[in-house]
């Protein structure tokens, strides 16, 4: 139950990347995720406004159910309910995890997919990769600011994934679990 509900999650933060990067829609995987994400989150936006490029609509059915999923765990574990303070903290930091390993997913995907290239296979219209690409791209852009491709060579990638895989281990996983 809570692997399908992490699974789940996990869709959720996916369609809030995608919207947050205005990701078109004509991609299979992006259609497929606004079907299966859109019958819960569209009474939640009625009630919750879009601020810029962020959708709190989205933002609060992933608390809701990072809620749901803590409360579960520790009626289980413990048989009383969680406070609200560790509940929110909880929920706070499994979105921050679940944000960053879909980054880190998604770089992964993009640079798997740019070495098949070099066996002649052209990713370019898969829908994975598409998504990947989309969803990857403003934080490579970031580290290539700070450090520039050097020929035919680009460190982005791997400069990204420590850098997650640092605040994951540094910050996140500490400071809220």
């Amino acid at each position: 139950m809570q692997t399908l509900l992490n699974l789940y999650i996990y869709v959720v933060v996916l369609r809030f990347l995608l919207q947050s990067y205005r990701v078109r829609y004509d991609n299979t995987l992006a259609i497929w995720v606004l079907k299966v994400t859109q019958p819960a989150i569209r009474p939640l936006q009625k009630i919750f406004p879009e601020i810029k490029k962020i959708d709190l609509a989205i933002l609060a059915y992933i608390f809701i159910l990072e809620a749901l999923k803590f409360s579960l765990i520790h009626l289980s574990a413990l048989s009383t309910p969680p406070s609200a303070l560790l509940l929110f903290l909880s929920s706070f930091g499994d979105f921050l995890l679940h944000l960053t390993n879909l980054y880190f997913y998604a770089i992964m995907i993009r640079a798997l997919f740019n070495w098949t290239m070099v066996l002649g296979y052209r990713p370019t219209y898969n829908p994975l990769f598409c998504v990947a690409v989309q969803v990857s791209e403003p934080v490579l852009s970031l580290v290539r600011q700070i450090i520039k491709p050097m020929g035919m060579l680009d460190f982005s990638p791997l400069i990204a994934l420590i850098l997650i895989q640092l605040s994951q281990s540094f910050l996140i996983i500490p400071l809220f679990f």
